[in-house]
């Protein structure tokens, strides 16, 4: 797969100087949850997709894995926020403390 750009690309992330031989530049979206990035599939990618039904998604963080989605389908602006979202404040719990008893 590689990535494309769209019309919506508002940001374009480039590797760091240590990773470039290994890392192209991603056209990407820039919303208020997150950066969205566009791929398109070859034709072996698209009959391996229909016959298997699995994308794989490696993610080089080196330290976890960060919330992501993967969909297919021809626009995903239909299933982002509208506007965004106003940041949540912490609800405070009560703490009970559990005896071995």
């Amino acid at each position: 797969m590689k990535p494309i750009r769209f019309s919506e690309c508002n940001l374009t992330l480039t590797a760091p100087e240590d990773l470039i031989e290994y890392c192209d530049e991603l056209p990407a979206f820039r919303h208020p949850e997150g950066i969205l990035s566009c791929w398109r599939m070859n034709w072996i990618e698209r009959v391996s997709a229909l016959l298997f039904g699995r994308v794989w998604l490696n993610i080089r963080t080196f330290k976890s894995q960060p919330p992501v989605w993967v969909l297919v389908r021809k626009t995903v602006f239909d299933a982002l926020p509208k506007q965004p979202r106003e940041p949540k404040t912490p609800t405070p719990t009560a703490s009970r403390r559990v005896s071995d008893e």
